[in-house]
């Protein structure tokens, strides 16, 4: 059934979509587009020998779009189960068209994502299905592409920053792999996202995820390289510029400073597996409870108002924020936070 519902919608969608430049790839850039794929696919093999009981399932979009979720489709297989959220089984197939058509505007999007299935037919005894949204040259083909994709900021602005700040597409692309993968190892070993009716828990619970996916996908790096990289700490000051682009939720520079915490000999001699439980250390050490979260937000809020910024908020999110008062210490420190990582960017 789930078949028939998304060949339905990608005939739809195939028939009105215009595919970007970035998704297309021109002859003379074949070669490039080669490089970066191996790379992924590299990366994933990694993964399929560290986790032999999950498949992991690239999808990337662009002219394959059609295909991809067809592929998508027929590896969940008859009646899969989203690992992703808590739900009531009668939910199960209202919960999988909607993580299906995410799925697909991820990839109309060109953005990274990540979703966990449990297929219910097997296959090859593997029935936890991790499905990446990850097209290398849509994010990856160029220093300055890799950079944008992270900072969301304008080009224009990234043109000013010096050369030996930009992301190399190398080690962007791996860090995406790995920050996604984490969301699909946190919902299989620690748990779905509970449920709750509470307005914004779906951004609360996104936050304290990205905790652990920064921590992980730079621990993974540090882990790799044997050391403390110009990347970690770009992606450091990135990640405290992210109140310019209203993006509070990856406001991860605290979880970030506990991995630079480490000594990097000590976290280039862990596994896999022992990054990860040490980005679950992190993340629970820096949770917060859903209260605290509102008065983080109402924080971010200010200080992007003192930015001159203007939050991106639904209107039931800006009522509750509106009635929560900031913290000001948490205030100073976000504001000093973000002119001086921005100050760094700039060169």
């Amino acid at each position: 059934m789930i078949v028939n519902i998304i060949r339905a919608v990608c005939l739809v969608v195939f028939s009105l979509i215009t595919y970007s430049s970035h998704t297309d790839v021109s002859a003379g850039r074949e070669e490039e587009k080669a490089y970066l794929d191996g790379l992924l696919e590299n990366k994933i093999e990694e993964y399929q020998r560290v986790y032999p009981k999950f498949t992991f399932l690239v999808l990337q979009g662009g002219t394959d779009l059609v295909a991809d979720m067809m592929t998508f489709a027929e590896v969940i297989g008859h009646e899969p189960v989203s690992l992703d959220y808590e739900h009531p089984p009668e939910l199960r197939e209202d919960l999988i068209h909607v993580s299906a058509n995410r799925i697909l505007q991820m990839l109309q999007y060109g953005i990274p994502s990540a979703a966990l299935f449990k297929a219910n037919a097997q296959l090859g005894g593997q029935d936890n299905i991790c499905v990446l949204t990850i097209n290398p040259s849509a994010i990856a083909s160029s220093p300055m592409l890799a950079t944008e994709n992270l900072l969301g900021m304008s080009s224009s602005f990234i043109k000013d920053i010096p050369e030996n700040l930009l992301l190399l597409p190398e080690d962007y692309l791996a860090y995406v792999v790995d920050h996604e993968v984490y969301h699909c190892l946190q919902s299989k070993f620690i748990g779905p996202q509970p449920i709750s009716k509470k307005e914004l828990w779906g951004d609360y619970w996104h936050y304290l995820s990205e905790l652990g996916a920064d921590s992980y996908a730079l621990g993974m790096h540090i882990k790799g390289k044997g050391s403390v990289t110009s990347f970690v700490t770009n992606v450091n000051r990135i990640r405290g510029t992210v109140l310019y682009t209203a993006d509070p939720n990856h406001f991860t520079c605290g979880a970030i400073d506990q991995v630079l915490s480490i000594p990097p000999e000590e976290i280039s001699g862990m596994s896999a597996e022992e990054v990860f439980a040490l980005a679950v250390k992190i993340r629970n050490k820096l949770s917060i409870s859903y209260d605290e979260y509102l008065q983080f937000m109402a924080s971010a809020v200010e200080v992007m108002r003192l930015l001159g910024v203007k939050p991106v908020l639904g209107e039931d999110a800006a009522e509750i924020i509106i009635g929560v008062e900031p913290d000001p210490s948490r205030v100073q420190s976000m504001l000093d936070k973000s002119e001086l990582c921005l100050k760094e960017l700039s060169g």
